[in-house]
């Protein structure tokens, strides 16, 4: 049997996220069909208010997502700002409980309005990764469980650890139905030569095409093997190299890993008489996702993002747009549609920026919805809510792609 999780207010948890049903949460009435519309003609959206009812508006719109990305709340002992009035009673309660129960109900709906072939992602650090793991596995299931990726959020670890220096958050990964769901791919293949030998595949001949490059000086050579590394390969008859080619047609033998037809596209003489050969274009393919991100942009280059756009600090430990550009990167849907992406913890709007950094990369058309409430930005910067910050940078981001004035913002109010 699975391992679940139980707390104090799990039930009340669970219900929370049926509660919006009733009371038909809206914007303000009379932009309640402009919404709509522009949820459902892909425009742009912020949303100003409490995530939970920002997420009953857009699970009762019917529009699904393709991509969700959130950072919570890490549950590091300050008060959460995410209750509704059915939670109030938990407004200072720091305990795991108080934050399961505020996460809860907004994972079964963030898992309500994914796509069936849709895919979640969610920051959190070592204090309630295992937590949230076991939560994210009954609500999605284990078998939607589709990894964890290791973040390196920042170069090194602060002086000021107590203990153990933390460099390390993760990224969990869960899709809707992992058989629907595309594989995850990573970065392009680098190699540029590869090998033709492979020590546990059986000795075959092969014929060396004349014309086949050669990086050994010109001359004369007799037949017999020669090794490249390890592994070696014989040459069954005389052969000679004349300005850099291969003069005639020569068998040799040897542990070949690919078909005469490939190893006459692509094979070369080394400058010391081994083979190898060249990567055709077709095989630079994608590689399979990893969960090493160690390499990614850092939260230092977060803050860099932000400064570049603002001249000043507006808000702490922002999430890079370029590790965001990196997940947006690694999911591939049907051609040409339109991706859907929403993060309702948005933050200083990084999916924003990452949304049309991407675009402008990959040619891909993506859009975006954003929820954020009216808490106070501690920064004491210019946007005195982190509402604020987000629908000015996500105005500055489409101002990048000449698309500003699709930018639409909605304030969420209870009816």
């Amino acid at each position: 049997m699975a391992a679940r999780l139980d707390w104090s207010g799990k039930s009340d948890a669970f219900a929370l996220a049926e509660n919006g049903k009733a009371s038909a949460l809206l914007c303000d009435e009379q932009k309640t069909e402009a919404l709509a519309l522009s949820l459902a003609s892909q425009e742009p959206v912020v949303l100003v208010g409490d995530n939970l009812n920002g997420l009953h508006i857009l699970a009762n719109s019917g529009l699904q997502y393709h991509f969700i990305y959130i950072d919570p709340p890490y549950n590091s002992g300050q008060q959460f700002s995410y209750f509704d009035k059915h939670g109030s009673s938990l407004k200072n309660d720091l305990s795991e409980d108080a934050w399961l129960t505020m996460m809860t109900p907004r994972m079964i709906l963030a898992k309500k309005i994914l796509r069936e072939d849709g895919v979640m992602f969610i920051s959190i650090d070592e204090r309630e990764v295992g937590a949230l793991t076991l939560l994210l596995r009954e609500i999605f299931g284990r078998e939607n469980h589709i990894g964890t990726l290791k973040w390196k959020k920042k170069r090194k670890s602060s002086f000021l650890d107590k203990h153990l220096g933390n460099v390390i958050e993760y990224i969990l990964i869960f899709a809707k139905d992992a058989k629907k769901f595309p594989r995850l791919l990573g970065e392009k293949s680098k190699d540029i030569t590869r090998p033709v030998l492979n020590a546990s595949n059986q000795i075959v001949e092969r014929i060396l095409p004349a014309g086949t490059t050669a990086k050994a000086r010109d001359g004369k050579y007799s037949a017999g093997p020669r090794k490249n590394k390890t592994l070696e390969a014989e040459f069954l008859q005389d052969f000679e190299i004349r300005n850099g080619k291969l003069v005639s047609d020569v068998p040799v033998r040897g542990r070949f890993r690919i078909s005469q037809d490939k190893l006459s596209q692509t094979v070369f003489i080394t400058p010391k008489l081994g083979l190898r050969r060249h990567v055709l274009a077709e095989e630079l393919a994608r590689k399979h996702a990893s969960d090493d991100c160690t390499n990614w942009p850092t939260n230092e280059d977060g803050e860099q993002e932000l400064r570049k756009v603002f001249g000043e600090r507006v808000f702490d430990y922002p999430k890079p747009a370029g590790m965001l550009c990196q997940l947006l990167d690694m999911c591939q849907f049907q051609p040409n549609e339109e991706i859907l992406c929403l993060d309702f913890f948005a933050g200083s709007a990084s999916l924003a920026e990452a949304v049309v950094l991407q675009n402008n990369k990959d040619g891909i058309q993506r859009s975006f919805t954003l929820i954020q409430n009216t808490e106070p930005n501690l920064t004491g910067s210019r946007f005195a809510t982190i509402a604020d910050l987000t629908i000015e940078r996500s105005r500055v981001s489409l101002q990048n792609q000449n698309k500003m004035s699709n930018l639409k913002v909605y304030f969420i109010k209870e009816k």
